[in-house]
């Protein structure tokens, strides 16, 4: 998905789980477009995140929609249902939003950090592992960034230290082990860290010397 310059969405590619936002198709062989198609119902938005079958978005007004696969509960609307179209506010203040295969995690106002899905890993970073929880539940505070992996996930506090938690069963939390952390564990890195992404089974920073 992308937004246009007067803040437009428009989405393309597979639409099996109502992922691009503009519907869905009862014929599997039919859900995927070639080329981008705009999201209408949402009007304006100023961020987007794709995970691998749902879409969250940050509207103008700084609250979160989200549509698409949501067997995991990652669309955050309290159900398991799948939807095709935006139906509903998730919740308001958001800054950023990162959307993955099985769950989702949002940044607020007062820079605490949500996450909702899976947590068979504890990838939610709750304290515990199992599960899936279809409403937001807030895991920290003092939160600069978040990037959400396939089974684990990263943030950046506002100080630049680095905390990843979840799987860890190929070092993708950078701890130095293979142990699965359920709640935020920092990641000691020499240098000063100015962003974290989280991929499918390993994360990559960024640091302030651009190494």
């Amino acid at each position: 998905c992308a937004v246009d310059n007067s803040n437009q969405i428009w989405c393309w590619g597979n639409n099996y789980y109502g992922q691009l936002g503009i519907g869905k198709d009862s014929n599997y062989y039919q859900t995927y477009y070639r080329f981008p198609r705009q999201v209408t119902s949402v009007g304006q938005v100023k961020g987007v995140s794709a995970g691998y079958s749902s879409t969250c978005v940050i509207k103008e007004d700084n609250s979160l929609w989200c549509w698409g696969g949501n067997d995991s509960g990652q669309l955050g609307d309290g159900t398991f249902i799948n939807r095709a179209f935006p139906h509903m506010k998730i919740t308001d203040n958001v800054l950023q939003i990162s959307a993955n295969q099985y769950n989702t995690c949002a940044i607020i106002s007062d820079n605490s950090l949500w996450c909702w899905g899976s947590n068979w890993y504890g990838q939610l970073g709750l304290g515990f592992s199992g599960g899936n929880i279809n409403t937001p539940q807030r895991v920290t505070e003092d939160v600069a960034s978040v990037s959400v992996g396939e089974n684990h996930t990263c943030s950046m506090k506002q100080d630049n230290s680095p905390l990843c938690w979840g799987n860890n069963g190929w070092g993708q939390l950078g701890d130095g082990t293979n142990i699965q952390r359920v709640s935020p564990y920092p990641v000691k890195i020499s240098d000063i860290v100015i962003s974290v992404s989280s991929g499918y089974e390993h994360t990559c920073a960024l640091m302030l010397d651009r190494s």
